[in-house]
């Protein structure tokens, strides 16, 4: 699919189209990074399970990610 980078650039809100590099949220297969931004990422529980193809946090990136009411699972390969 394709590569998207966390922005920030409206709020904290997964949701909010804004916020990312394509201006559009996330979608199953996308490549997701979060380079350098110091914002809390808040991650709502209107989210169900996606499946992204990656998802990198680079050294940059000094803000949080957190999850309302639902739990993040990572499968790592390294």
């Amino acid at each position: 699919m394709a590569t998207v980078a966390w922005t920030g650039a409206t709020d904290g809100d997964w949701n909010t189209a804004t916020n990312w590099s394509s201006g559009a949220v996330p979608v199953a297969g996308d490549d997701v990074i979060f380079n350098s931004t110091d914002r809390v990422v808040s991650i709502s529980s209107s989210i169900s399970s996606i499946n992204y193809a990656s998802l990198k946090v680079l050294d940059g990136f000094t803000g949080k990610l957190g999850i309302a009411a639902t739990k993040l699972d990572v499968n790592a390969t390294s």
